[in-house]
């Protein structure tokens, strides 16, 4: 795939040098040379030098791979100098890699971020190097929300001042530009594949074992007072993925994915995710400050219900998708999804859920649990968990769940689940055994305010210490369809438990959060483990109904460390740790959510942002 083109509208910020003394392998001359250019954005804060290297191929693993030659051993930084990286006298290639290490010091021993770019495309001649494209070289700074190559204002007018009929006429400005039939005039809604492309709510985002992640799903379509599903036909893609390896995103058009938003996702093996449930058509409406509306389209249930009974594998490695719905024990949206070890093998748990949208007379939160097997390609079966104590003690929709004990292939042995729970009178935690397959109450304690916890994050800092993030009183898509301010959330916690005594014991405390008290509250945030033991809360809305564009980092002791900024509110967003290693190993991929414009009308959104914690 040939990469865009970088246009005049974004910035660029480094010294000019031509490369050839500096290399390590000479250019084979016989199979012809060019010239390629390259920019950073700027000016990168604690930026002051930099290195380049240049790899021939993809970088699959930092640590063991060599470059090929490296044009720039330590160099400064030209910060808003405004000039282009030129490497002439390059041997042709379509598969160069462009990595720049970024150091605060003029020794280039203090790493502060590091930038590249993958497929890059050097064609043969050296006459060509004022018409050559100017690849666009992604920084990732340390400690700090980056955010992807966004479209800017200036890209946006200078599309804005082109009138247009149809699509053609507006690429001159950008290949990703588009016409507005109603307006007859060119806009750029993304820089994809440097960027997000589908905007989406509510989505999700699963790392594979590669280091790529799946972004799919989501609410992206306004209707009426509602929000449908991310649309998935023709050339419309309903799935992409952030390859890595080379720095950018590929587009995957699964034309039978079904695209729902509040579902739930987990790995399920090397290249492949499990799907479950979810809802197709959803009210969110935000007045800041004032009231929240979430609600599941009620319209033709219990028969045509736009909730979505439906188990999904897609194996992105064997390109293959199967789909089961399932009728004896209905989970529709929220539900409790894990990969589990069972004595039969490896399985998918569902349990809990909701079979049709609650409202404020019927509430259909289900006790049922489901063992699915994913294993055989192609093909889904579930079986119904029978018995006492092979169902939850609860009825529960929109819990938080740990893995308590994990094996070597990412399934789960104990899974401990908390709050959601329909009944304040059954338990508030219990834990799921696959030895056994069984739920195990749990006698829970807690100097929180309240026993009502629905949603949040459980993050696990220990073996027997958890800290809780983003859960509130409040049940937005369940019971609680209009919230007005202020909210009652449940503040960040640290759970302790205890598995030697029976019934197995949790004790819940407030975090002291210090000064940070107001920041560490907040409904519909995104919340994800960090590969250093921290974690982060992510955006969301505070108990006052306010968008919030920060995170909150907290240490590995569970402890608040700060906040950092973020390029937008993201209410609803997701978040996935980046594996495999690559040099973007360890980092946060945040995706989707919606946000909010100047007016406080609230908008899907598909700039991506990175979270990368050191070198």
């Amino acid at each position: 795939m040939k990469m865009n083109l970088l246009h005049g509208a974004l910035a660029l910020f480094v010294t000019s040098l031509t490369a050839c003394a500096a290399q390590t392998t000479a250019p084979d001359q016989a199979t012809g040379v060019g010239t390629a250019q390259f920019a950073l954005t700027g000016a990168l804060p604690g930026v002051t030098h930099l290195t380049l290297s240049i790899y021939d191929g993809a970088i699959s693993d930092i640590n063991a791979q060599s470059p090929t030659f490296q044009p720039i051993a330590c160099a400064a930084y030209a910060g808003a100098g405004g000039n282009k990286i030129k490497l002439q006298y390059l041997k042709a290639s379509s598969n160069y890699t462009l990595f720049v290490e970024l150091f605060g010091d003029d020794k280039c021993q203090k790493r502060v971020g590091f930038g590249w770019r993958g497929r890059v495309e050097v064609v043969g001649g050296n006459d060509l190097a004022d018409v050559v494209p100017t690849y666009y070289v992604q920084p990732y700074l340390f400690g700090a929300f980056t955010g992807l190559a966004p479209v800017t204002a200036d890209l946006q007018t200078a599309a804005k001042a082109l009138s247009c009929s149809n699509e053609s006429d507006c690429k001159s400005v950008h290949v990703n530009a588009t016409c507005d039939s109603a307006a007859h005039r060119c806009v750029v809604d993304d820089l994809f594949p440097l960027d997000g492309y589908k905007r989406r709510g509510f989505a999700n985002s699963v790392a594979l074992a590669d280091g790529s992640v799946a972004i799919f799903g989501g609410l992206s379509v306004p209707k009426d007072t509602n929000w449908e599903a991310t649309a998935s036909s023709g050339s419309s893609t309903d799935a992409e993925i952030f390859d890595p390896q080379r720095g950018y995103f590929y587009a995957v058009n699964e034309s039978a994915l079904t695209g729902v938003g509040l579902a739930n996702a987990v790995t399920d093996g090397a290249s492949a995710v499990a799907i479950v449930g979810g809802a197709s058509d959803t009210g969110f409406a935000l007045v800041p400050g004032k009231s929240l509306t979430t609600t599941v389209d009620a319209t033709g249930c219990p028969t045509t219900c736009p909730v979505t009974n439906l188990v999904q594998r897609w194996d992105l490695g064997a390109q293959t998708l199967a789909q089961l719905p399932l009728t004896t024990a209905q989970f529709g949206t929220l539900p409790i999804v894990s990969r589990v070890h069972v004595k039969e093998g490896d399985r998918l748990l569902i349990a809990g859920g909701t079979s049709t949208p609650i409202t404020k007379t019927v509430d259909t939160r289900l006790p049922n649990a489901v063992l699915c097997d994913l294993t055989k390609p192609g093909v889904i079966t579930c079986a119904t968990n029978t018995g006492t104590g092979h169902s939850p003690g609860a009825e529960r929709a929109n819990a938080a769940t740990a893995c308590l004990s994990a094996n070597a292939d990412g399934t789960c042995t104990k899974l401990l689940i908390l709050g959601g729970r329909k009944t304040v009178g059954k338990p508030l935690a219990e834990i799921y055994d696959a030895t056994t397959n069984t739920f195990v109450p749990v006698s829970a304690e807690s100097s929180v305010t309240t026993q009502i916890i629905h949603g949040g994050k459980l993050i696990k800092l220990s073996d027997a210490k958890f800290l809780l993030l983003g859960a509130s009183v409040a049940a937005p898509f369940l019971e609680d369809d209009v919230l007005t301010a202020p909210v009652g959330l449940v503040p960040p916690s640290l759970l302790t438990l205890d598995q030697t005594v029976t019934p197995p014991k949790l004790q819940l405390a407030p975090v002291p959060m210090g000064t940070l008290a107001a920041a560490g509250s907040r409904i519909l945030a995104t919340s994800i483990a960090l590969a250093n033991g921290g974690a982060l809360l992510i955006g969301g809305l505070d108990a006052n109904l306010q968008p919030v564009n920060n995170a909150l980092l907290f240490d590995g002791n569970g402890l608040p460390v700060g906040l950092m900024g973020l390029a937008s509110p993201r209410i609803g967003g997701n978040a996935a740790l980046i594996g495999g290693k690559t040099p973007l190993a360890g980092c946060v991929l945040l995706s989707g959510g919606f946000t909010t414009d100047a007016t406080g009308a609230v908008t899907p959104q598909n700039h991506v942002e990175t979270f990368c914690t050191g070198p």
